[in-house]
């Protein structure tokens, strides 16, 4: 894992963060090639469980990257999925149905008109600026009822999240 670690953060131009007026570094298309295969797995053993208790109809996953868990949903059955992330995704890449992908700042508020059945949030709140916590946070309740969240614990490598 420490290697994988190693190989993610030398694919980034230093730290990923999602949104152009955050960002001093983008995530690299190398780095979501890199971990396509890595991200597919988990997303195989978790999003089933996820469908079988929360039984979503519609899907939205913010800082999506370049969609894989978005695609195992779709995989499943769901075809009402949308990912959010920053303007540096190379839209090539996508899993998804690149009219499904909305680039966004996310340290900054948006709002969307609708609601979603499960709103997918990993590994990304510790990338954002520590003064865009409540904003960003508020931008996540406002998309749905259910919201599947994680983010880096203190020390956990793979660049300098703030944590």
């Amino acid at each position: 894992m420490a290697r994988l670690v190693n190989r993610w953060y030398n694919r980034c131009d230093g730290v990923g963060r999602a949104g152009p007026s955050l960002m001093t570094h983008t995530y690299k298309s190398d780095f979501f090639r890199e971990i396509s295969e890595y991200s597919r797995r988990s997303a195989q053993e978790i999003v089933p469980l996820i469908v079988e208790i929360v039984e979503p109809r519609s899907v939205i996953d913010v800082g999506c990257g370049t969609g894989t868990w978005l695609s195992v949903f779709k995989d499943l059955g769901i075809d009402d999925v949308w990912g959010v992330d920053g303007d540096y995704v190379d839209r090539s890449l996508l899993q998804i149905p690149p009219e499904r992908f909305m680039a966004r700042d996310l340290a900054q508020p948006f709002v969307l008109d609708r609601v979603f059945d499960l709103v997918i949030c990993l590994e990304v709140a510790e990338h954002l600026p520590p003064e865009s916590a409540g904003t960003f946070v508020n931008s996540l309740v406002k998309l749905g009822p259910v919201i599947l969240f994680s983010a880096a614990i203190p020390h956990q490598g793979g660049g300098s999240p703030r944590q």
